[in-house]
């Protein structure tokens, strides 16, 4: 029996439901964007439970304990729609829901659960989290009576500022009675016992970009036997389920790029060219389209492949590169330019592109929220770090790479056989470590995971990092190399990090003669 609720993920109750559907997905997508969100709030005050199993409700999306007490939250994805909230009524376009009601039976069940099982008395609160495309998509004229209701991106702020009523050693006692999923009458069922259940979040059902065009798909469902009833009702709910997800799905939210808008809104800065940047014959048009919004640190100068970095990670699906073209920059130089962005910016999720004369039509591996939701972790991850290397007080290089060295390899965990799956080009969406956010989960990564964080750490803290593909040994890898007086020397985080209980330094600032004796081969030019 599975009694630690600490392990489960966001969305987790939807996405193990053996009849999920494009809405489950979606309605999952939201809850791990919510619990991204709340991962800011910290630590030692905070303590974050998600998908709490709980008899008679089904479950609770995250429940919160900290200083104001207990904080249960129901988080409503609402992408492409528009949510009016006055009072007791709130309508989701034209439809009224009952939110409201629903919460503050959340929170009965959670006071009464918690007082069953000896936890000491404090106010439990009770929130709606609202995910929407921009904040001018929700109106709140009056909450209802004991609800907040708040835009996602606001939460952990409205959570702060809730007044204090608990002391650290009671909110300690709460959250472990809490954890236990025989506080709340039941417990999830252990992963080893969930039959027919695929691994990962289902890929069906969910609105998504590929080569062969966008397509939505019902959730396979399993066979039901001879009970026709639920069969039909299940094909009815799933030809509304293929007319309504594309509807809802066209304008999934870009959540981390603070905007709705995949027009450009930001001119491009001239600046020279820094070394790990690639500097492309074409200097900047006269009718230079703009620079879409991103609210994260973009780590291109030319201005070309900057403003292909800020479209590819604002998620722009067609970006205009006819003014390129007029002013001399050939296909070769796009591509190539793409290519360096998907391989090292730390927020780009690129899984192929078309060129034309005109316009390059981007491809992504993951859906809009799904991505906004890895750009979040991995910025947050990226400056918890370099505010733990700030913290060391020291400005010599070497002594930042070695820190940031050790630091990831005791954050992140080394997997085997995902790097060989990445080597021989089989790594499945659903397992896929390769980006930096992955370096900053338990799940495991791989080394391109490693050094997209390394390199995104060590520019925050002015060091010049550089992400590489190659071969080690015939398999293939990613890597750092590090400017440290004017010399390129090479870091390798994973290979260091790949024996278990120890982190090694044997791969740590080397020449690049002795990088050669080690067996790296660097591609020559970086390759996705």
């Amino acid at each position: 029996m599975v009694d630690d609720l600490g392990a489960r993920r966001p969305g987790e109750s939807l996405r193990v439901n053996p009849y999920r559907t494009a809405a489950h997905e979606k309605g999952a997508e939201g809850e791990a964007y919510v619990g991204v969100l709340l991962d800011r709030l910290p630590r030692e005050r905070w303590t974050v439970l998600h998908s709490v199993p709980v008899d008679g409700i089904g479950d609770i999306d995250h429940l919160v304990i900290g200083p104001p007490g207990v904080v249960a939250i129901n988080t409503k994805n609402h992408s492409g729609r528009r949510v009016r909230v006055d009072g007791e009524s709130i309508r989701v376009g034209s439809r009224d829901v009952e939110y409201a009601r629903t919460a503050r039976r959340h929170r009965l069940v959670v006071e009464q659960a918690l007082a069953r099982a000896g936890a000491p008395v404090v106010p439990v609160h009770t929130m709606i989290a609202v995910v929407v495309d921009s904040a001018s998509l929700l109106t709140v004229q009056a909450e209802p009576v004991g609800v907040g209701v708040v835009l996602a991106e606001e939460l952990p702020g409205r959570l702060e500022a809730l007044p204090s009523a608990v002391s650290m050693d009671a909110g300690r006692k709460i959250a472990s009675i809490a954890s236990r999923a025989g506080t709340w009458g039941r417990a999830p069922i252990p992963r080893s016992r969930r039959r027919g259940v695929a691994r990962g979040p289902a890929r069906h059902g969910v609105v998504r970009r590929s080569r062969r065009g966008a397509s939505a798909a019902l959730a396979r469902t399993p066979h039901l036997g001879p009970r026709r009833g639920r069969v039909l009702a299940w094909t009815a709910a799933g030809v509304a389920v293929l007319f309504l997800v594309p509807l809802l799905g066209s304008s999934l939210l870009w959540r981390a790029s603070g905007g709705t808008s995949d027009s450009a809104t930001q001119s491009v800065p001239n600046t020279s060219a820094t070394p790990g940047s690639s500097v492309h014959a074409s200097a900047a048009p006269a009718a230079f389209p703009e620079e879409p919004e991103f609210a994260y640190a973009l780590i291109s100068q030319d201005p070309l492949t900057r403003y292909l970095e800020a479209s590819l990670a604002r998620g722009v699906e067609v970006i205009a590169v006819e003014p390129w073209i007029e002013s001399g920059a050939t296909a070769a130089n796009i591509e190539r330019a793409v290519a360096e962005v998907s391989v090292r910016s730390p927020y780009v999720y690129v899984d192929g592109w078309d060129l034309s004369n005109s316009d390059l039509i981007a491809h992504y591996r993951f859906g809009r929220m799904e991505i906004s939701t890895r750009q979040i972790r991995a910025a947050l991850g990226i400056a918890q770090a370099a505010d733990h290397m700030r913290a060391l007080e020291t400005g010599d290089t070497r002594q930042v790479v070695a820190a940031i060295h050790d630091w990831l390899a005791g954050s992140a965990t080394y997997d085997p056989a995902l790097a060989l799956a990445y080597s021989e080009g089989s790594l499945a969406p659903d397992d896929d470590a390769s980006d930096a956010a992955s370096a900053f989960r338990p799940f495991g990564t791989i080394g391109l995971g490693y050094a997209r964080a390394f390199a995104a750490i060590a520019r925050e803290l002015g060091v010049e990092a550089v992400v590489v593909t190659g071969d080690v040994d015939g398999l293939r890898h990613a890597w750092n190399t590090v400017d440290v007086d004017g010399e390129a020397l090479l870091v390798d985080v994973a290979l260091d990090d790949a024996v278990a209980d120890a982190v090694r330094h044997d791969r740590l600032l080397l020449t690049a003669e002795d990088a050669a004796a080690m067996g790296y081969v660097e591609d020559l030019e970086p390759r996705p």
